[in-house]
């Protein structure tokens, strides 16, 4: 899950998922159809178990992100529904429906392959899903500072939650970071990102001020060193938007401050 994680983000965490619990429901199922040999009972059996701990394992490299706030809930609950879904499949496949040893097993194993479907189900507005890509406009900041009001904010009980944020954007998939982080500079030259950068919603390495003579590094010198978030090295399509994005401000800034030499 974490090396699928480095290369495609949390849309590869579903994929191994998914993957995992398909493999799991196949070998179930196969312990059911070798009833007549022993070893190869007790073969499909290892694999079945080795894949269902793998699958636990996956769920709970997912878990984590559904939200800051309420962490230790949203855990909590995923383990409860494991030992609840345990209880239940032992009841109805191994004691009260009649089924043989074997029957359960085969039934259980085609449950499981019907249940692992709906992870294609599971959706993050800024990292999309499994077939489904991220929203255009969404930012991990802006989606885990949702579940605090606007009191909570002042009160900067939403900080611990940016700087997890801030972490969180390695979970993006790096095939669509070159877009995302287009948007964001697209977004910065028109002025629209000023007010989110007051909430905390623009990142900090976007937070970047120019002055003529001034120490400041320009939001085309940041895209093409490779600076932005969410990228591991330099990004061609975000050091292009970024360099077009600084002319048309310091076009604008000329325009309306003769002289300034400033962009914000």
């Amino acid at each position: 899950s974490d090396l699928a994680g480095r290369v495609r983000g949390m849309r590869g965490r579903l994929w191994v998922l998914q993957i995992l619990l398909a493999l799991e429901g196949v070998f179930c199922l196969l312990v059911g159809l070798s009833h007549e040999s022993l070893s190869a009972t007790l073969g499909m059996l290892f694999v079945f178990s080795f894949f269902c701990q793998a699958a636990c394992g996956a769920v709970f490299g997912i878990a984590p992100f559904v939200s800051k706030r309420s962490p230790g809930m949203v855990v909590g609950l995923v383990a409860c529904g494991g030992n609840v879904g345990s209880a239940v499949t032992q009841a109805v496949f191994f004691s009260y429906f009649g089924f043989t040893t074997y029957e359960g097993f085969y039934w259980m194993g085609a449950t499981v392959l019907c249940l692992g479907a709906f992870v294609g189900l599971i959706y993050w507005p800024m990292w999309g899903g499994m077939c489904c890509p991220a929203q255009a406009g969404m930012s991990e900041e802006r989606y885990y500072i949702a579940e605090y009001t606007m009191n909570e904010r002042a009160a900067g009980l939403h900080l611990p939650a940016l700087a997890f944020a801030h972490e969180s954007r390695s979970e993006r998939d790096t095939v669509g970071c070159c877009a995302r982080a287009a948007t964001c500079l697209r977004d910065a030259s028109l002025g629209t990102g000023s007010n989110h950068s007051r909430t905390g919603l623009i990142p900090p390495q976007l937070q970047l001020v120019v002055t003529a003579g001034g120490p400041g590094v320009s939001l085309g010198q940041a895209a093409s060193n490779g600076r932005l978030p969410a990228t591991s090295g330099p990004c061609p399509t975000a050091a292009a938007a970024g360099v077009a994005a600084e002319k048309r401000g310091t076009a604008s800034s000329e325009a309306s401050h003769p002289g300034s030499g400033s962009l914000y």
